[in-house]
């Protein structure tokens, strides 16, 4: 099981905040993420690659969680309508926007993007 963000549109797309959230609260790390997600006070194994301040090419995606245990994805998935991740984003134009998973993706327009209190640490 993994996450990927790909960057869909014809320009290079500089992440400037990512945010991963549990039942809408936000979360520091995929470990954190994970034990919440499954209630558990275990380690969870995983790969990442920080997202936050990456410029990702157009038409290229970067793996941003890969899970090591395997036998924890089908826990995982049962619960995935919990979990969302949003990344806000800007283009060589500084022109921004802030998707999410739970949009499906779609893009909405924002004045600028910056890191908050909720940013994701890794």
């Amino acid at each position: 099981m993994s996450f990927s963000a790909e960057n869909v549109g014809i320009g290079p797309a500089r992440v400037v905040d990512f945010v991963v959230t549990v039942d809408g609260k936000p979360q520091a790390t995929w470990g954190e993420a994970m034990r919440t997600l499954l209630d558990r006070k275990l380690d969870v194994r995983y790969g990442q690659s920080t997202i936050s301040g990456r410029t990702i090419p157009p038409d290229r995606s970067i793996a941003i969680f890969q899970l090591a245990d395997r036998s924890l994805a089908r826990d995982i998935m049962e619960r995935f309508e919990r979990l969302d991740f949003s990344a806000c984003y800007c283009s060589v134009f500084d022109e921004c926007w802030t998707t999410s998973y739970s949009t499906f993706g779609a893009p909405a327009t924002v004045a600028s993007c910056g890191r908050t209190e909720t940013s994701f640490e890794e």
